[in-house]
């Protein structure tokens, strides 16, 4: 039977489902396959992984895509997963009871990833979401009615989240995320090349740019605003001779933003524990991803 926790955070409090399966690691040596990966060890390594305790209504995929945003209340983009999910994996039954669970409430995901009324065709307000999917405001008691609504919930997205038929296309659908921001910026890293065809092998991209890259991306989901700033400067860095991926890991390693202090060394465990990249990267007079 699966487990749904009760998890406060802040002034919210809701439901975490642990995910149950593994991201895989890659077999190739795509960049975005790479960069994903890493990111997803730091957002959320298991298929299946959902949380509504942090005032985002729902969150899940492997980068913890969120239904609203604490603040202001805008949808996010946990909608736009869900449509993917039903292009790319459309024989998902639990999607398909996820969708019955909406329809019943008149809701809808359009073809643009944007949850709406039946009735009415506007968009549901986020402030109507997160009382539905964590009532009261985010504030879920740990028992009784509206904690048993809020269970109900997270195990409908869980469902769909740790389907195996939607595997695939939640990784293209976080893949494409992660592009979606900075595609001017980054091609100019990239050369124009659709950074999804670059082979590490053949693409003329080095080891220690691919891990630059993927260390980038895996901040930027957190932060797209100070990742942009960075890697803009590492650029200007680069041009006076320093080695581009030395000095984009250490504009991330020098930007104060949120909790970046230890995702630093957070994800410099995982990246080296995954054995994609090479131990000199991070050790000795070589390293480009040194401990901090």
């Amino acid at each position: 039977m699966t487990n749904v926790a009760w998890v406060k955070f802040g002034d919210y409090a809701g439901c975490k489902i642990n995910g149950i399966a593994p991201v895989p690691k890659p077999t190739t040596l795509l960049h975005m396959e790479r960069a994903y990966y890493l990111t997803a060890l730091i957002e959320a390594p298991m298929y299946g992984a959902v949380q509504s305790y942090d005032g985002a209504a729902m969150s899940g995929g492997p980068l913890h895509n969120i239904a609203v945003y604490p603040k202001g209340l805008a949808q996010g983009s946990l909608f736009q997963l869900l449509r993917a999910i039903e292009v790319g994996a459309p024989e998902s039954n639990a999607l398909k009871q996820l969708w019955k669970a909406y329809a019943q409430l008149d809701w809808v995901v359009t073809q643009d990833g944007l949850l709406c009324n039946t009735k009415t065709g506007q968009s549901v307000e986020g402030a109507l979401i997160r009382n539905t999917f964590t009532p009261l405001a985010g504030k879920v008691p740990t028992t009784g009615a509206l904690w048993d609504t809020a269970a109900q919930w997270a195990l409908a997205h869980h469902k769909v989240f740790v389907d195996p038929s939607t595997y695939a296309a939640q990784k293209n659908f976080a893949i494409g995320w992660l592009l979606s921001t900075q595609r001017t910026l980054e091609s100019t890293f990239y050369h124009g090349i659709d950074p999804r065809q670059i082979d590490v092998s053949t693409k003329g991209l080095t080891m220690a740019e691919d891990l630059a890259m993927a260390v980038y991306h895996c901040y930027s989901v957190n932060g797209p605003a100070p990742a942009r700033d960075d890697l803009l400067a590492a650029l200007k860095i680069n041009q006076r001779g320093v080695p581009f991926a030395k000095a984009l890991i250490q504009q991330l390693a020098a930007t104060a933003f949120g909790n970046w202090e230890k995702r630093y060394t957070r994800t410099r465990n995982a990246a080296m524990q995954s054995g994609l990249w090479p131990k000199e990267l991070f050790t000795g007079t070589g390293a480009v991803f040194p401990v901090k």
